[in-house]
Parts: C-alpha cells; sequence; structure tokens
C-alpha cells in the first residue's frame, strides 16, 4: 500500500464516507489501495488527538460494466452470512453501501478494515499457496447460508474474434459444452490471491465478494488454479489444490475440466488481469509470459479430459 494525493478521491465521495460513519469534519487521511481491477479502493484513517482512530475501506465501482454492475445487494448479502461463521481468518464487515451512487458519485460499499497485506511477490509462493488452499476449504466447509439476493453461476462458452490466439479456446468449449456446472452452494466466484491478505506469513484475511454467487464450489477451485499458473507457474496451482483437498477431506473430480472452467475467465486474453498485477508490484509479468503460462495450464487439462 502506498499513499496516495487525496484529491484521487473526489470530495463527495470522501464526505459520503465520513457521514457513514459519523465523522464528518474530522481529520482524514486518504490513502489509495493498490492492486485491483473492479474498483477503486480507498482506505480512510479518520482520527484526532481526542478522539481514536478509526480504518474504514471504502470502494467505489467507477468502471462502465453491465446495467447490473456492480452486484452491491449480493456482496452486502453474502457478507452478512459469512460473518455468522467460525472462519479463522477474517472477512470485511459492511457499515454502508449506496448501490446507485446518488450519495457517493459512483455505487460504493464502505467495509471494516481487516489486518494485513497484498502479497504477490514470487517469493514463498508455494506456501502462500497452500495458505490459499486452506482458506478456500474452510470458507467451503463452513457452508455459508445462500441469500436470496445471489444470482447463479453461468458458464459462457462464447466465441469471439480473439479465438486465433495461440490458446486452444475451441477446444475448451467443445470439451465443456456438455459440461455441467450445477451447484447451490455460496461461492466466492473471485478467490485468488489478490483477494487474500496476510500478517507476518500467515493468511488473515479474504476480501472482495463482488462476484460471489450461488453456484458449484469446484469453480473457486479451478479459478484459483488458473490465476496461480499466470502468477507464479503450474507447481503453485498444485499445491493449492493439495492444501485444499487435505483440508477439505475430498478429492476433487473432474478437475481437468473446473480447470478449464475456471481458465474461460481469462478469455480471450489474460493480459486483461495484468493491470492489477502490475499495480501490485509485479513487474516481471508482461503478456506474452502470461499467455504462455495460461497456454500451458489450458493444454495441461486439456490432456488429462
Amino acid at each position: 500500500m502506498a499513499a496516495s494525493p487525496i484529491e484521487e478521491l473526489p470530495q463527495q465521495a470522501l464526505d459520503w464516507g465520513l457521514a457513514a460513519v459519523g465523522a464528518v469534519g474530522q481529520p482524514c487521511r486518504v490513502t489509495r489501495l493498490r492492486g485491483g481491477l473492479a474498483a477503486s479502493t480507498h482506505l480512510l484513517e479518520v482520527g484526532a488527538d481526542t478522539a481514536p482512530e478509526r480504518a474504514v475501506v471504502l470502494r467505489r465501482f467507477v468502471g462502465e460494466r453491465s446495467p447490473i454492475w456492480p452486484p452491491i445487494a449480493q456482496e452486502v448479502a453474502a457478507l452478512a452470512s459469512i460473518g455468522e461463521c467460525a472462519l479463522p481468518y477474517q472477512t470485511p464487515r459492511v457499515l454502508a453501501f449506496d448501490p446507485d451512487g446518488r450519495g457517493c458519485g459512483h455505487p460504493a460499499i464502505l467495509l471494516t478494515r481487516v489486518p494485513g497485506s497484498l502479497d504477490l511477490a514470487p517469493r514463498n509462493a508455494l506456501a502462500r499457496a497452500a495458505s490459499l488452499g486452506r482458506a478456500l476449504a474452510e470458507l467451503h466447509r463452513a457452508a455459508p447460508r445462500v441469500p436470496s439476493e445471489l444470482r447463479a453461476f453461468e458458464l459462457k462458452l462464447t466465441q469471439t474474434a480473439a479465438d486465433g490466439h495461440a490458446i486452444a479456446w475451441p477446444s475448451v468449449r467443445r470439451a465443456l459444452g456438455s459440461f455441467s456446472v450445477a451447484g447451490s452452494e455460496l461461492i466466492h466466484g473471485d478467490f485468488h490471491l489478490g483477494n487474500a491478505l496476510f500478517e507476518d506469513g500467515v493468511l488473515s484475511a479474504v476480501l472482495d465478494f463482488t462476484c460471489v454467487r450461488r453456484g458449484p464450489w469446484q469453480f473457486d477451485v479451478g479459478y484459483c488454479r488458473c490465476d496461480l499458473s499466470l502468477l507464479f507457474g503450474l507447481a503453485e496451482a498444485d499445491e493449492f489444490l493439495r492444501s485444499y483437498e487435505a483440508a477439505r477431506g475430498l478429492y476433487v473430480e473432474d478437475l481437468a475440466s473446473w480447470d478449464l472452467v475456471g481458465a474461460l475467465r481469462a478469455h480471450p486474453d489474460a493480459s486483461s488481469w495484468l493491470p492489477g498485477w502490475l499495480d501490485a508490484g509485479r513487474s516481471d509479468l508482461d503478456p506474452a509470459l502470461v499467455g504462455e503460462r495460461l497456454g500451458r495450464f489450458v493444454a495441461r487439462a486439456l490432456s488429462k479430459l
């Protein structure tokens, strides 16, 4: 995390956040939190000599998406449900939300700060992949109540003009054409290393439930394995799986197909994920390397069908 000028957060948004925590007029330090793609995220640290310090996180959805984006009602309901579970790490608690942006200027959600920091560095990546596997297993094993607000997970097999890329997307679509992705569990929907925080090497929090869905828990496994393979390589993806299966006490059936389902989130070009990684300090990554790693991940999954 690095400090950014307060001008990066519009005054309207800052005023909304301060009003939501009853801190209008109090001094506030604003820090932009790096590494995300879906939202512009700022840490607001409110405090004075005569008042205890408060730290909250403001996430504003400033990008152009579909008319139903962002699904803030889903995230609010999901975090309330997950908050009922006994997990060995923290998840944020919702303090306020502005689904249409009338108050904040953009759709927004205000959350409690959770401990830890982002760590996408290559060092000790195997250990962090194992921690991530255990954390996901703990979430799935807790089986949070599934709120009615959650939309169902969908598998999109759409062909695009970019299918001429070296990755065998037509083979992926053929392989998944009759594959069932039915499921009724609460799934994170965007579970990867960039949505986990670490403190002294220990996973301390899981974040960003914007893409939460009602669906198959196996999607979270395949998607996270794909993300790890792009960040580091296949060894980290496999270490994540070993840790997940050991902690969950089960074997992930049809793993190759679920890997392909996860990889489809990177279709047609995984370099679209690069801005978040670069912002988080992974300057070693570039489109060619990420594309090569995605191709290797997809090719191995296809070979195991």
